[in-house]
């Protein structure tokens, strides 16, 4: 696993957070940072959006907001995924993510810079998310 920064991400329409996600697992966690992602494992498998319904309900719980307030932009049938959150502030999201892996994960370093173009051009429908910082 790679340590960095998280690269979290404030538009008009929420936060929104890449994931790495790792399908299977014994148990639902975020286990730390791969690439500038947060690694969440889930327990369902990568079928039949198994494992996309498990990423949206376990992020809903753990933020305390409804379903409809979570989802996936990006990334539907890759292990990366861009997760849009609406309904928390930038702050109260750092806190919950604090807490969700107080003593499970390495210390989370949080970027909200503007990531490089190249890594989300490829996204299609991030909603702007290649432009350069200006």
């Amino acid at each position: 696993m790679t340590e960095g920064e998280l690269q979290v991400r404030k538009t008009t329409s929420g936060l929104e957070v890449r994931l790495h996600v790792q399908p299977r697992a014994k148990h639902p966690e975020i286990s730390g940072i791969h690439n500038g992602a947060l690694k969440v494992k889930v327990t369902a498998p990568p079928v039949d959006d198994a494992a996309n319904r498990a990423i949206v309900q376990y992020f809903a719980k753990l933020l305390g907001l409804p379903k409809s307030s979570v989802r996936i932009v990006s990334g539907l049938k890759s292990r990366d995924k861009t997760l849009q959150i609406a309904g928390i502030s930038f702050p109260a999201f750092l806190s919950l993510l604090q807490i969700s892996t107080r003593g499970q994960a390495p210390q989370l370093k949080i970027s909200t810079a503007v990531p490089d173009p190249e890594l989300w051009k490829s996204c299609g429908n991030c909603g702007g998310l290649g432009k350069a910082k200006s």
